[in-house]
């Protein structure tokens, strides 16, 4: 064998391992690019502040109000605790001749750091409301949701808003709620959910 020869199979050798190591590390790229399933089926989040709009796929809604109550009544109904309540307005939007709000949770981060915990709270269904009721299009109901919380909720959390309980690949409205900041009453009864007066 002569000295070129023997040159040849080395090279071919070297760039067989060299095209190995770029393609794994091209697959290496891919993989942290490409979506999981669980990523590429994540809501499409509106989010909106207390007194702003906020345009969903299927309703618009506008967190018009919050507050902390000790004793929440509805008509007959009373209930001592420890009650998040919202106030808002909300409109069907779209084709569909009437919808729900089918997820009307408060999702709250306790805990820091490490030990942080997310706990979801649903609307109470314990009084007609705007998650009991339907939504029709273009005319705007107002009225009140309540969440029952520990009593030692403290923080930041948001109200989630959404025509589906499982909001995949659909919209979701989030609205910034900070505990800490809100007014608390000692007593209050819930918006009766009505049409909007204009």
């Amino acid at each position: 064998m002569t000295g070129r020869s023997a040159a040849r199979p080395r090279l071919r050798s070297a760039a067989a391992w060299g095209v190995g190591i770029a393609l794994l590390a091209l697959a290496s790229l891919l993989l942290r690019l490409v979506p999981t399933d669980a990523q590429s089926e994540q809501p499409f989040t509106v989010t909106a502040a207390v007194g702003e709009a906020a345009a969903a796929r299927t309703f618009t809604v506008t967190v018009t109000g919050a507050e902390l109550v000790d004793v929440l009544s509805a008509g007959e109904w009373r209930q001592p605790g420890n009650w998040l309540v919202i106030d808002l307005t909300v409109e069907g939007v779209g084709s569909d001749a009437s919808s729900y709000l089918g997820r009307a949770a408060f999702v709250h981060e306790a805990g820091v750091g490490d030990d942080a915990q997310r706990r979801e709270y649903r609307a109470s269904e314990r009084f007609p409301s705007l998650v009991t009721d339907p939504l029709v299009t273009g005319v705007p109901r107002t009225g009140s949701i309540a969440f029952e919380l520990p009593a030692d909720a403290t923080g930041e959390g948001a109200v989630e808003l959404a025509q589906h309980g499982d909001t995949r690949l659909d919209s979701l409205v989030s609205v910034a709620v900070d505990l800490d900041a809100l007014e608390r009453v000692p007593e209050r009864a819930v918006r009766e959910t009505g049409w909007e007066r204009r």
